[in-house]
């Protein structure tokens, strides 16, 4: 699973694109809060740029780490194919 970061962005554009793929986008409070994953090789700071030269202005940015249910998931995925070998 790619990084995910949760921006809360001013004067967004549904064309701005960059080194991710938007998960959701809402309005909250005259701005929106927008989830992103990134793609491939991507960093935060390669999202940001690309966020900020395309006219948006950022306001929040948090990573989104998985509950806890989701890692133990993950955790059990990786362990089955070697329980197999």
């Amino acid at each position: 699973m790619q990084p995910q970061f949760r921006l809360e962005v001013g004067n967004w554009r549904e064309e701005i694109t960059g080194p991710f793929r938007v998960i959701s986008n809402e309005p909250i409070n005259g701005i929106r809060r927008v989830v992103v994953a990134l793609d491939g090789d991507g960093r935060l700071d390669d999202v940001l740029r690309a966020v900020m030269a395309q006219g948006a202005m950022i306001h929040a940015c948090d990573r989104i780490e998985p509950d806890l249910e989701e890692a133990f998931s993950r955790l059990l995925a990786q362990e089955s194919p070697r329980a197999e070998a």
